[in-house]
């Protein structure tokens, strides 16, 4: 391999010398007799070397490029995932912008059956996502980093998906900060499961505003009688017993697009 062909070399780099040959046709000798390619060869291989290297420290700039690259590629994507993180809280956040009740008051914040005053609730909750986690429903969302203090905490959407007020958020709540609920026939079952109150805009509603017959939100309330009655035409009123479960605005056969449903739920908590 010492003794390289000139082609053989040519064809490696055109731009390497090329040992050159003795008199006689072979490699040139030095004074002992040895061939004196090797001498030749020295400053050729320390040519090949640096090359080498040189390909080298280019590989190892392409390499911090790439890396580099990617490096940029998972921050936007860290970025994105926090942009779309604060979306999802914009979109519980203002899940009620559309609705105008008749007090021309926002619904406010909704938390599942049970639970404690708000500032106390927020002393007392650890985020730990149990209640979200045995809802069967699946109407327990848990507000995304993003959103201060609120960050981790449960909330219900009623339009989306209510609470049938099954008490499991409670039972498996290991702070108290969501308490269990007494049986739903219990006379204090309504102090205690209170989220809300539900309200009617007759100017929505098909069965007050004459343009129907209606009565799909008496039919899906888990406390009739107590909750909502039904007049004339199936027209809801609603009562003292209501808890704010949001079933009857999950049911409602309205969505105005400026408005919102004709029966909504409203609470007094406050987002903050």
């Amino acid at each position: 391999m010492l003794l390289l062909h000139d082609g053989l070399l040519r064809g490696v780099h055109p731009g390497l010398p090329v040992p050159r040959e003795g008199p006689e046709g072979g490699h040139a000798r030095d004074a002992g007799g040895g061939p004196r390619v090797l001498r030749g060869l020295r400053p050729l291989r320390a040519r090949v070397r640096a090359l080498s290297a040189g390909h080298h420290h280019q590989g190892r700039d392409e390499g911090r490029r790439v890396r580099r690259s990617a490096f940029l590629k998972r921050g936007a994507g860290l970025a994105g995932a926090a942009l779309l993180g604060a979306g999802v809280f914009e979109l519980v956040l203002n899940a009620p912008p559309r609705w105008t009740s008749p007090d021309a008051r926002r619904r406010g914040l909704l938390r599942p059956p049970g639970s404690l005053a708000e500032e106390s609730f927020l002393a007392a909750c650890v985020r730990c996502t149990r209640c979200a986690e045995v809802c069967e429903r699946d109407c327990i969302r848990l507000l995304p980093a993003g959103a201060g203090r609120l960050s981790g905490t449960p909330v219900i959407v009623p339009e989306e998906r209510a609470c049938d007020l099954c008490g499991r958020c409670g039972e498996a709540c290991p702070t108290g900060a969501i308490a269990p609920l007494p049986p739903l026939k219990d006379a204090a079952f309504a102090a205690a499961a209170r989220m809300g109150v539900a309200v009617v805009d007759e100017r929505l509603c098909v069965s007050h505003n004459g343009t129907g017959v209606c009565g799909a939100c008496h039919t899906a309330c888990p406390l009739k009688g107590s909750a909502i009655a039904q007049g004339s035409r199936n027209r809801p009123t609603v009562k003292g017993g209501c808890v704010g479960c949001g079933l009857c605005e999950e049911a409602c056969i309205v969505d105005d697009p400026k408005a919102g449903r004709a029966i909504r739920v409203r609470s007094e908590r406050r987002w903050a």
